[in-house]
């Protein structure tokens, strides 16, 4: 695990317990690595939800003028 440039790996294994807690905690703070990551999945899944509801809808049009046709071929013969 590599850590803030002004916490070194030395200083975090002195401290121990809760001191060492708090300087890993302020680090995982601060880096923003993998943020980019999680915006695209984000995004990702808005646009998959998205797709899926646009794909219910037609899909419900479709099944709608299907039976339409399949009742009107029905009553023609």
């Amino acid at each position: 695990m590599s850590f803030h440039p002004e916490y070194s790996s030395r200083q975090v294994a002195n401290e121990g317990g809760l001191a060492a807690g708090i300087i890993i905690l302020r680090h995982l703070v601060r880096d923003e690595t993998g943020q980019d990551l999680i915006e695209y999945a984000l995004l990702g899944a808005l646009i998959a939800m998205g797709a899926i509801l646009g794909i219910r809808r037609v899909s419900n049009s479709i099944v709608t003028s299907l039976n339409s046709v399949g009742t009107g071929l029905t009553n023609a013969t």
